[in-house]
């Protein structure tokens, strides 16, 4: 089965078309070029031709970078378990001792803090009967377990030229700081404090730096098929005024509330002591919140008590009157 030939991307300049066209190396029937946004894409046909067209763009020095195909691209898993003062280079040894072939390892940091993290990712190069990465279990003397990387959500960002959509890895583009703006790796910039007041390299606006998700130029993520009419009347559900939410209802109070509900219960209970029992109710009837309560212990709270407590002294006032005498009584005899 032949394996599609990915794409070389160079950047919007006719150079690179008329350089092409003209050179008798490259053979215009096995590629094609098509313009797409700021870029212009050229598909070869076979992998000798993309070699071809890449060594050429080399010479010449023209700005392109290069979409890995899906089955060259490496294995990241994520290392836990080791020291954050382990050392790359030994983790690397120590894992192609095992049967890998490691392209890269890092240390992964916290977003904002710049943290080092006990984790570590780990690039592995696919080939023919390769070992399983899934079953590392001890690296650098100290035992360690697998996990899938997880790319963090939103569009790649190559930390070459801090473009989107590509990684630094087949990225030919000039280099850009995402600091200052000039011709190195952010990582190699002089300036090591905080800057106040820069500038984005890809927008020109002061504030913020090119990675920032609300730059102008930052790739917005695009919406599926179904999810923009749902989030619009949602949003439109969220937006509408209901006139009658806020009206003030007359004599509904707190006070009116429990008052009432107080005094309905008296009243019950009063009912149940002096009349006669009544038949078992139906299950069309309302049951006595006290009497769910019975049921169910777990709900009776410190406002049912007190509610028990002033009923059970209004059926029995003196024993509020037989309270104070034994206060007031002098002698334990009189008491």
């Amino acid at each position: 089965m032949l394996q599609k030939v990915q794409p070389t991307v160079t950047s919007n300049k006719y150079f690179a078309l008329a350089g092409a066209s003209t050179n008798t190396d490259l053979d215009q029937t096995f590629f094609t070029n098509e313009l797409t946004g700021e870029y212009i894409k050229t598909n070869p046909t076979s992998e000798e031709e993309h070699r071809k067209i890449t060594s050429y763009f080399k010479l010449k020095n023209e700005q392109f970078f290069v979409f890995d195909p899906p089955a060259s691209r490496p294995q990241k898993i994520v290392l836990k378990g080791l020291p954050t003062s382990s050392d790359i280079q030994d983790i690397k040894s120590d894992l192609e001792n095992q049967g890998y072939i490691v392209e890269k390892v890092a240390r992964l940091t916290k977003s904002k803090t710049k943290f080092p993290l006990p984790i570590f990712m780990v690039e592995l190069k696919k080939f023919p009967n390769s070992p399983d990465a899934n079953k590392i279990s001890k690296c650098c003397y100290m035992t360690v377990t697998v996990d899938t990387f997880r790319k963090s959500p939103g569009p790649t960002q190559c930390y070459n030229c801090n473009y989107f959509h590509h990684s630094s890895k087949n990225c030919f583009l000039q280099m850009r700081c995402l600091k200052c703006g000039q011709s190195h790796k952010t990582s190699d910039c002089n300036i090591k404090e905080k800057i106040e007041n820069l500038t984005c390299i890809n927008c020109n606006i002061k504030g913020h730096m090119a990675n920032w998700h609300e730059c102008p130029t930052f790739p917005k993520t695009k919406t599926k098929k179904g999810e923009a009419a749902q989030n619009r009347n949602y949003k439109n559900n969220q937006n509408s005024f209901n006139s009658n939410a806020n009206l003030i209802k007359k004599d509904f109070s707190y006070a009116n509330t429990t008052q009432n509900a107080e005094q309905r219960a008296a009243l019950d209970r009063s009912k149940s002591v002096h009349s006669e029992p009544e038949p078992p109710k139906t299950q069309t009837e309302k049951q006595d919140p006290r009497e769910s309560n019975k049921n169910n212990e777990n709900n009776f709270t410190f406002m049912d008590a007190m509610r028990e407590f002033k009923i059970f002294f209004q059926e029995f006032p003196y024993l509020i009157e037989m309270g104070k005498a034994l206060r007031n009584a002098e002698k334990h005899t009189k008491r």
